[in-house]
């Protein structure tokens, strides 16, 4: 009899351990995901700041020294300054780990490459993932344009000889068929950034990493987003922001003709980010419930 209480007793404290466990681990692992949203917010506003100041600066210093035609060249390289400003303030939560002696040169020199390679095809995928969805959004909105206005096709369009692929993959088509079109662009930049952001913070490996692929992509879409209809966008986005900066006496319109493309990008970053919290908190569900004891265990 004292061997079976001591059995019992001894089953329900190791029951009771692996639920401790399994709750301090959850515990632990919801403290990092918090971690990563609160960590990785801030320095991406402290890079759209600086990348603002950045614009700012050469603006003042292009006026100040009368050279206008090289700060039109230089301004579009700034959304570039924006990743980079992030690699450099981020600091990624994983420690560096020291190189074993056996690794060689070459195999440390592939596993570099390797890394490069998925980093490259991870933003490659994430700006198509986007460029598609604009594409089939544009294009299921003018379908539906058609189906519902009853005229010809060429009456709406034009013929296929008056380039109408290239006007539809520049957004000429639905800036003509859309009335309210700054409202559109706005919600296809939201989805196209959401698309994007979200796929590279679902598959990317570190936090620092993944936001900074976000930032890369989110440059990339900025900059074929230009050559398209989201311009318009841009140029309301700019329009905004210089007379909210007129207000505090300041004229920087050349500068804020950036604020568009620097919001996409910021976009992008607080997508990733949520892709990253979305699949930091799957993992504690799957841990949580392979830590649970299983029936034969628990009688």
């Amino acid at each position: 009899m004292e061997n079976v209480l001591s059995l019992g007793h001894s089953i329900m404290s190791g029951t009771k351990d692996a639920m401790v466990a399994g709750v301090t681990g959850n515990g632990q692992h919801r403290v990092h995901a918090m971690k990563i949203g609160t960590s990785g917010l801030g320095p991406l506003l402290t890079c759209l700041g600086l990348s603002l100041s950045a614009a700012i600066a050469l603006t003042k210093g292009a006026v100040y020294l009368d050279l206008g035609e090289t700060m039109n060249l230089a301004l579009p390289v700034i959304p570039v300054l924006f990743p980079l400003f992030y690699k450099v303030l981020a600091k990624d939560g994983a420690t560096p780990t020291a190189a074993r002696p056996s690794s060689s040169f070459w195999k440390r020199q592939f596993s570099i490459r390797f890394s490069e390679m998925r980093f490259l095809q991870r933003v490659l995928i994430a700006v198509a993932l986007s460029l598609v969805l604009k594409f089939v959004m544009e294009g299921l909105f003018l379908y539906t344009f058609y189906r519902k206005s009853g005229l010809p096709f060429e009456a709406l369009f034009g013929r296929w000889e008056d380039d109408l692929l290239g006007r539809f993959l520049r957004g000429d088509l639905l800036v003509v068929a859309a009335s309210q079109v700054i409202a559109l662009l706005l919600i296809e930049a939201v989805l196209l950034t959401a698309v994007g952001g979200l796929w590279i913070g679902a598959t990317a490996t570190g936090s620092g990493t993944a936001i900074f692929e976000g930032l890369f992509a989110g440059t990339i879409l900025a900059f074929f987003a230009t050559l398209t209809n989201l311009s318009l966008l841009y140029a309301r986005a700019a329009t905004i922001a210089s007379a909210a900066a007129s207000l505090f006496g300041s004229d920087y319109s050349q500068a804020f003709a950036l604020a568009g493309p620097l919001f996409q990008v910021f976009l992008y970053g607080c997508w990733t980010l949520v892709g990253l919290r979305c699949r930091t908190e799957l993992s504690i569900h799957r841990a949580a419930k392979g830590r649970r004891p299983s029936p034969s265990h628990s009688q």
